[in-house]
């Protein structure tokens, strides 16, 4: 007996091979070469059973049932019912795309797509994303744009309310006067301060001030820079220099006396009286024993009557030689 051939195997003997129908894809790249060879394996078996490629198409797309592929089918179908054309002229053209969503790509390119991806994503959404469980691997961007679609839709609807918008216009409000809380400015007053209350205001002051070795005001015996050397004071100083001492001297041996800041000091010369006002210096120092020269005068400090005795030789100009000063 013959051989029989394959034609012969299908149809010559009243019975035909029926293909078993292919497993659902749910658009694991691991498996779509598989799944494109099972496609073929078909045509060529029952490959008369299809009227022209387009049914060919519609046929693979209903195993596209779940994950990538579902949405995958999904929009080539809402496209062709859209336009009322089919969206792929052939099964070539089919087979490319499927190929470049669904077939694995060069690892560098893929691990660089799902770097891409996940710099993209905001901080919250990438932590929450790389938290999940099972962990997700590094290099698949297919699951991770799956979990992080996942993710942001749950923290939409789990996001609070927004306010309800005004949908009526109102009077604005006026505003409500407030009292002022600044502090009003402290007036300083005109009159002296006293001491120890303010030391900065107390320094406008200072002018009142009487130093206690020259007698003039404006600062204090420590930083005077008069110069009572008697090697430089001239005949006329030192005169106004010694009418103030024996001035003092009256004052001390006269305690009931009105003390001033000015004395007078009175002097005869020419049949009349004269009058001087000096400054008189309140606490001069008095060594025990220094003498002005010139023969002017000579002060002592006398150790049993414990007082000071004031010796002046004043030789006066020619016109009063003979005349005696008043003082």
């Amino acid at each position: 007996m013959d051989e029989d051939t394959p034609s012969e195997m299908f149809v010559g003997r009243g019975f035909q091979v029926q293909p078993s129908n292919l497993s659902d894809f749910n658009g694991d790249h691991e498996k779509g070469q598989s799944f494109l060879n099972s496609c073929s394996l078909y045509f060529s078996i029952a490959g008369r059973t299809f009227q022209d490629e387009q049914a060919c198409i519609s046929w693979a797309l209903t195993f596209f049932k779940a994950g990538q592929a579902a949405s995958f089918a999904d929009q080539i179908l809402r496209t062709q019912s859209r336009t009322g054309k089919p969206y792929f002229a052939n099964w070539s053209a089919f087979e490319l795309e499927f190929q470049k969503c669904f077939t694995p790509r060069n690892r560098q390119v893929q691990i660089q797509w799902a770097i891409k991806f996940k710099k993209g994503l905001s901080k919250s959404l990438r932590t929450t994303v790389s938290t999940t469980d099972p962990p997700l691997a590094f290099n698949d961007l297919e699951a991770w744009i799956e979990v992080a679609q996942r993710v942001a839709d749950i923290s939409e609807w789990t996001l609070p309310p927004a306010p309800p918008a005004r949908t009526f216009n109102y009077q604005a409000r006026l505003p409500i006067p407030v009292v002022n809380t600044r502090p009003k400015p402290i007036k300083i007053p005109d009159g002296p301060v006293p001491m120890d209350v303010d030391r900065t205001r107390s320094k406008a002051s200072i002018s009142n001030i009487v130093c206690r070795h020259c007698g003039k005001t404006g600062h204090i015996a420590r930083f005077c820079d008069t110069n009572f050397d008697v090697w430089s004071l001239t005949v006329e100083e030192k005169e106004e220099l010694l009418y103030g001492f024996m001035a003092d001297l009256d004052m001390s041996e006269n305690p009931g006396a009105e003390l001033s800041s000015e004395e007078e000091v009175v002097s005869r010369a020419g049949g009349f009286c004269k009058v001087r006002r000096v400054n008189t210096v309140p606490s001069l120092p008095v060594h025990n024993c220094f003498s002005i020269l010139d023969k002017v005068s000579t002060i002592t400090q006398h150790p049993q009557s414990e007082k000071l005795l004031l010796q002046v030789t004043v030789h006066p100009p020619a016109s009063v030689q003979n005349k005696t000063p008043f003082y």
